[in-house]
């Protein structure tokens, strides 16, 4: 039988040590193993056995990774007591992964900042769809004389055709769903009001809105992370797929630059949830679904209209009042926290 080499050896040692701080863990290969989450019970979502594992005897510092956010102070406190583990071993003559060629140990690759824990919530029921959905949709996103680009959907319900239309709002509210969308595949329209005959990011008439969009959680969670965020939401769409999609307003005018930061607020707002994870909001033309429309055998469905602050200024003054609230509190509670002076 071969003796195992000394990288063997040194693998072997991790996963001991991973064992002597975590317990029996079920080892999948060599390196990866999957354990109990030391925060599981702050999960919010369904637990699954794989959720949280430990990777040791790679040739890299072990690891102990989570699917879950809400544990992150946990899993960073657990990576914390594993690699002091491995130092002392270290100090102590005991040969790991780490050490040079000269049998030197080299430093343990630094603990990574603890990841502030995202805000967990409950899903809400979705509202139900509203009517007249077309005009309702159109008139809440538009003013009156404003052009409004939009176009049709092909055959897969995805991808949208090579044509675009512009059309005055006023004239648009009026026109039958059935003639926009005579083939029943889906509506796009751009999210922003446009300059006549307008398509692209240049031919924006004013910064005003922002699509927001989350294709990976449930919709209801989704609809949660909306109204908790108090944005100042325009319209909220059901996609007919698993997403909805959110028309915030920024206010922006015609400042470009502006546009973008607060696109990136926004974002960062509903971000704060556990679970939500927005795409790229950046295109002021970017197309949304067209609220009302038919999808095949589903439909576009308009689910509500102005939630949340009435524009971003408002929803920016709460939002820093907010902050500073929380930072009050937290400097209140460390005061108290602190010995009286003998």
């Amino acid at each position: 039988m071969t003796a195992p080499n000394k990288r063997e050896l040194l693998a072997e040692e991790q996963r001991q040590i991973a064992e002597r701080e975590f317990g029996k863990l079920n080892w999948v290969s060599e390196t990866e193993a999957f354990m109990e989450c030391p925060g599981k019970s702050k999960h919010t979502n369904e637990n699954n056995p794989h959720d949280c594992r430990v990777t040791a005897g790679d040739g890299r510092a072990p690891t102990v990774y989570c699917f879950h956010t809400s544990c992150s102070a946990e899993i960073a406190t657990a990576n914390y007591r594993l690699r002091s583990a491995l130092g002392k071993a270290e100090t102590s003559g005991c040969s790991l992964p780490g050490f040079n060629s000269r049998g030197k140990a080299s430093p343990i690759t630094p603990l990574p900042p603890v990841v502030k824990a995202k805000t967990p919530l409950d899903p809400a029921q979705l509202p139900k769809p509203l009517p007249n959905a077309v005009r309702t949709f159109v008139e809440n996103g538009f003013k009156s004389g404003e052009y409004v680009s939009w176009q049709a959907t092909g055959e897969n319900g995805k991808t949208p055709a090579l044509r675009s239309y512009t059309m005055e709002r006023d004239k648009l509210a009026e026109q039958p769903e059935q003639e926009l969308n005579p083939n029943g595949y889906g509506l796009y329209v751009r999210v922003n009001p446009m300059k006549a005959s307008g398509s692209t990011a240049d031919e924006v008439a004013e910064y005003r809105q922002v699509l927001l969009e989350c294709d990976d959680a449930p919709l209801e969670l989704q609809w949660a992370a909306a109204v908790a965020s108090g944005l100042p939401i325009v319209t909220v769409v059901h996609s007919g797929g698993k997403s909805l999609h959110l028309i915030v307003r920024v206010d922006a005018g015609q400042d470009r630059e502006l546009y973008k930061q607060r696109a990136k607020m926004a974002k960062a707002c509903l971000e704060q949830y556990e679970g939500i994870i927005v795409d790229n909001v950046q295109d002021p033309a970017r197309l949304t679904r067209f609220g009302g429309a038919r999808r095949g055998d589903k439909r576009q469905d308009l689910l509500a209209v102005n939630i949340g602050a009435r524009s971003w200024e408002e929803w920016e003054a709460k939002h820093k009042a907010n902050a500073e609230t929380k930072a009050s509190v937290l400097s209140q509670e460390q005061q108290e926290d602190k010995p009286e002076p003998s």
